[in-house]
């Protein structure tokens, strides 16, 4: 089964070795992982703009392709999630996909957002949930559900993402 890798680790700034290792998991369990840097689309003479839109086309494409998801929901650039990983989950979701999310941070939204919140009066959700209720919502509506460790780890640690997988191969067996 093909399995598509979600998340900022293409952002790394050892993505290619992060998604080998990551796909060597997957070839452990039985499935193979697809990472999106597998394929690359190089910029030749488009502008920053199509470049962009010419990647996020075949990121779907190849999230079309795959039959599973695993998730990468590590806080990036702030408290939640990568906002296009939200994008890739919720296409997952539309597309009936099973998708089991992994995090190196175990830690709540709402203690996360606390110190991002912009001004006394406002407040983050308090669902003990990973991030937005959506998130851990559109997850547990295809069946998956979310993995994290005890404390905090590493983005890099592959420990979290081991977890998911197997829980991944074990739900599709």
């Amino acid at each position: 089964m093909r399995i598509y890798l979600a998340g900022p680790d293409v952002f790394h700034p050892d993505a290619e070795a992060l998604g080998a290792e990551k796909k060597a998991i997957c070839a452990e369990l039985g499935l193979e992982g697809v990472f999106p840097l597998d394929e690359l689309v190089p910029p030749g003479t488009m502008d920053p703009r199509r470049h962009g839109l010419a990647i996020a086309a075949k990121d779907m494409r190849l999230l079309r392709s795959c039959d599973a998801a695993l998730v990468n929901l590590t806080p990036y650039l702030g408290p939640s999630m990568d906002a296009g990983t939200a994008v890739e989950l919720g296409l997952l979701c539309a597309l009936g996909r099973p998708v089991f999310g992994y995090s190196a941070d175990p830690r709540p939204f709402e203690t996360r957002a606390a110190a991002a919140l912009p001004g006394p009066d406002w407040r983050a959700e308090r669902f003990g949930l990973c991030d937005n209720l959506m998130v851990e919502g559109a997850i547990a509506a295809t069946g998956g559900r979310a993995l994290f460790p005890e404390a905090p780890l590493p983005f890099e640690d592959t420990g979290p993402f081991r977890m998911a997988a197997a829980a991944l191969a074990f739900h599709l067996a």
